[in-house]
């Protein structure tokens, strides 16, 4: 058996331990590791989460459904707020010229005004027609507007006119505004007669 100094016994002794040392320091590099890994997991995690919550927020978000490039790409049109003036001073202007001084008092109630042109033909002009309700928020006493239901849609129609000519003279008007699928039709009774050519 081979017989070890003590000098050399303690230079083993001193290198066991430094390699302990090194051994300790490695275990504690790794827990960090560890932790640092585990953070950056968590928060890889935190991050992915908040984009899809981003993504699914932006696509479903009532503001995506509403906007206007898609409901313009649907066939509609949408109204900005100087063209809904517009209108509603031409409404206005063709009101006050389609009712006589005896008409005029029925613009306060419709039921008396839709009383007073049964038996009538009276020509509106057509503007929309929506599967579903399309306009929520109007009011029923508006005479120079219509929601008429058949055939499965909703048709929203401006103007209330005696003559022919005065619903061309109007759809032409609406068409400079961007009505570009705007027509006159014929009513009876609240009963569609047909559809005007146009001119």
């Amino acid at each position: 058996m081979p017989i070890i100094e003590q000098e050399d016994l303690n230079k083993l002794n001193s290198q066991l331990q430094s390699h302990k040392e090194d051994l300790e320091t490695i275990e504690e590099e790794n827990t960090e590791i560890k932790k640092h890994r585990l953070i950056l997991l968590i928060t890889s995690v935190a991050l992915f989460l908040l984009l899809l919550i981003g993504i699914l927020t932006y696509f479903l978000s009532p503001k995506s459904f509403m906007s206007v490039s898609k409901f313009e790409a649907q066939g509609y049109k949408v109204m900005p707020e100087a063209e809904y003036t517009q209108i509603k001073e031409i409404l206005e202007i063709q009101s006050s010229d389609s009712l006589g001084e005896e008409e005029s008092e029925y613009s306060e109630d419709s039921d008396d005004f839709s009383n007073s042109l049964e038996g009538k033909t009276i020509y509106a002009v057509q503007v929309a027609a929506f599967e579903e309700k399309g306009i929520e928020l109007y009011s029923s006493n508006l005479i120079q507007f219509s929601e008429n239901q058949n055939d499965d849609f909703y048709k929203y129609s401006l103007g209330a006119f005696e003559t022919l000519d005065e619903a061309q003279q109007f759809r032409k008007e609406l068409l400079k505004l961007g009505f570009r699928d705007a027509f006159v039709a014929s009513y009876k009774n609240g009963n569609r007669l047909k559809i005007e050519e146009a001119w």
